[in-house]
C-alpha cells in the first residue's frame, strides 16, 4: 500500500493506495474517511455531503452541524447523555461521543496509517490503524486502553455513511435479529419494536417492500430511522449496488463485533438522501441502555481491548 500526504482545503489529507482501492482520511477532522473508491468500477462508496463542507467543530458540537458524512469514529457512545456508572456518573458525553471533533495525532505512516487521540471528560487512548487486511481490503484496526483506576464502561460505531442508488441492498447472510432504536416520518407501515431479518425484513421501505432495498429518491420522502441488527454470526454483511454491478463487503470476528446499526435516511433527516451501514459494540445508541441491556463493554484499569473490520470492493453480486 501505497501512503501519501498532502493539503488539501487547507489541512492535511492522508491517501491510502493499492492496485484495487484508494483511501482518504483527515486526521484532524476526527479520522475522517472521505473516500473509499472502487479502482475497478470507479464506485465511490462513502457519501459526501451537498450542502455542508469540512469543518472543523468545537467539543460537544451538535453532530448534525457537521457534514455528517464518510466513516467518523463514535467513542465512548453514539447518542448524548450522562455517563452511568461512578467515579463518573452523571457527566456528560458529547454527541456522538468526544472523537470526531477532534484532532488526531498521525503516529505511523508506513506499512499502516496509525493515528490517535486521548479522551476529554475520560481517561482513555483510542488508537486506530488502517492497513491492508488479509482480504486485500481496507482493515480497520483498533485498540483502546483505559487510563484510569477505574472501570471504563463503553460504546462505540463505525459511523460509516454510504453513498445509495436506487435498488441498492443490503445483504444480510442470516436470519439476524433487529432492533428498533428509534424512527420518524411517513413509513408505510409502523416498523416493530424487534423482529427477524430472514432472509429480509417484511417492512415496505425499497422497491421490493424489503427495508433493505434502497427506494427511489422521488418515492422515499421524509423517513428515518435507526436499526440495530445484532447475533451476527457469519463474519460478514454487503452492499450490492445494480447500477454498477459492484459490491462492497464488510468482513468482521463475530466473537468481537456481532452487531451493526443501520441508518436508513430517506429524505428524514436534513432531507439527506443516504445510507448507514455501521459495525458497533452496543445494541442502542446511548451508554445507560447500553449498559442496561448488557451490550456495553467494561474496560478494567488499564485494561486494552482491540477488534478489526474489513472493507473489500468486488464485482457483481455478493
Amino acid at each position: 500500500m501505497q501512503i501519501t500526504t498532502q493539503t488539501w482545503q487547507g489541512r492535511p489529507l492522508y491517501r491510502l493506495e493499492t492496485t484495487d482501492w484508494i483511501a482518504e482520511c483527515l486526521p484532524d477532522l476526527g479520522g475522517k474517511v472521505i473516500t473509499f473508491l472502487d479502482r475497478h468500477s470507479g464506485r465511490q462508496w462513502l457519501w459526501r455531503n451537498p450542502r455542508q463542507p469540512y469543518r472543523k467543530l468545537p467539543f460537544g458540537s451538535d453532530y448534525g452541524n457537521s457534514d455528517s458524512s464518510g466513516i467518523d469514529e463514535c467513542f465512548p457512545a453514539v447518542a448524548p447523555g450522562p455517563y452511568p456508572a461512578p467515579p463518573w456518573a452523571g457527566r456528560p458525553i458529547a454527541d456522538h461521543g468526544e472523537i470526531w471533533s477532534a484532532t488526531w495525532a498521525v503516529v505511523e505512516t508506513g506499512p499502516a496509517l496509525r493515528t490517535q487521540v486521548t479522551g476529554v471528560e475520560f481517561p482513555y487512548l483510542f488508537e486506530r490503524s488502517l492497513e491492508v487486511g488479509p482480504g486485500r481490503g481496507l482493515l480497520f484496526r483498533y485498540r483502546v486502553r483505559n487510563l484510569g483506576d477505574a472501570p471504563f464502561l463503553y460504546c462505540w460505531a463505525a459511523h460509516a455513511i454510504w453513498a445509495p442508488t436506487p435498488g441498492m441492498r443490503l445483504v444480510v447472510p442470516e436470519p439476524a435479529t433487529v432492533r428498533l432504536n428509534g424512527a420518524t416520518g411517513a413509513w408505510p407501515v409502523p416498523i416493530p419494536p424487534a423482529f427477524r431479518w430472514s432472509p429480509a425484513p417484511p417492512i415496505p421501505s425499497g422497491e421490493d417492500g424489503s427495508l433493505g432495498v434502497v427506494p427511489p429518491p422521488a418515492g422515499a420522502v421524509g423517513r428515518a430511522a435507526k436499526l440495530f441488527l445484532t447475533d451476527l454470526q457469519a463474519g460478514w454483511v454487503g452492499l450490492y449496488d445494480p447500477a454498477t454491478d459492484s459490491h462492497l463487503r464488510l468482513q468482521y470476528d463475530p466473537a468481537q463485533l456481532n452487531t451493526l446499526g443501520l441508518w436508513l435516511n430517506w429524505h428524514g433527516w436534513q432531507d439527506y438522501y443516504h445510507l448507514g451501514v455501521e459495525p458497533a459494540i452496543g445494541t442502542v445508541d446511548d451508554l445507560t441502555g447500553a449498559q442496561a441491556q448488557g451490550t456495553a463493554r467494561a474496560l478494567a484499569p488499564q485494561g486494552v481491548h482491540e477488534w478489526w473490520w474489513e472493507l473489500l470492493p468486488g464485482a457483481g453480486s455478493i
